[in-house]
């Protein structure tokens, strides 16, 4: 990441409900932000999320627990929402989406298999050039020959869990600071070299 990329997410985040004002503490998220993300895409999706979902600033524990719902953050730190937080989710819902994404990861791979069967007749000659759908019973047969994975249920964290994540944050948060001297530093130099 670079420092402009996260000057510029920083900087929009500023229309946050409660957003800290000033720019020691812009500087300190941004060494957050630097963090927590590894991807140019992965900041755009936080700072989207942040602003058309969320709308508010509850904290940097709690945006790295709206990261930490979709990615896994580059120091490792997990964090998870808070109960009332727009976007937590109960273990119920959360099951509910996680086998939305596996069904939907599901048919991409059928579909894959669908076609590569299409062209692999093509190229042995097995088959005119059509334009008509695949027989269901080639396509069901393709895809059986392929194990699926099985489905894991998906963790939930304790209360135990969800306390030592909260204390993991207030360590991380910590770090954050004393760490924070040393980043600008860093990043004048890049910026000035």
């Amino acid at each position: 990441m670079t420092a402009q990329q996260l000057r510029e997410a920083v900087s929009e985040l500023h229309v946050l409900k409660f957003w800290p004002k000033g720019e020691s503490e812009d500087l300190t998220i941004m060494s957050f932000l630097d963090r927590l993300v590894s991807t140019p895409q992965q900041l755009r999706w936080l700072v989207n999320t942040l602003i058309d979902q969320v709308g508010t600033y509850d904290g940097t524990d709690q945006i790295r627990a709206v990261f930490c719902s979709q990615f896994t953050p580059k120091d490792g730190v997990q964090a998870y929402l808070k109960p009332g937080h727009s976007l937590y989710k109960t273990e119920d819902e959360y099951i509910a989406d996680w086998k939305k994404k596996e069904e939907a990861e599901r048919e991409r791979r059928f579909e894959r298999y669908r076609l590569m069967a299409a062209n692999q007749r093509l190229l042995t000659g097995d088959v005119e050039p059509s334009t008509e759908p695949e027989p269901e019973a080639l396509v069901a047969s393709l895809a059986a020959k392929k194990a699926m994975p099985e489905l894991k249920r998906p963790q939930v964290p304790t209360e135990i869990e969800y306390a030592v994540s909260l204390a993991s944050a207030e360590q991380a948060k910590k770090r954050q600071i004393a760490e924070n001297e040393a980043w600008l530093k860093r990043m004048d130099r890049l910026n000035h070299a």
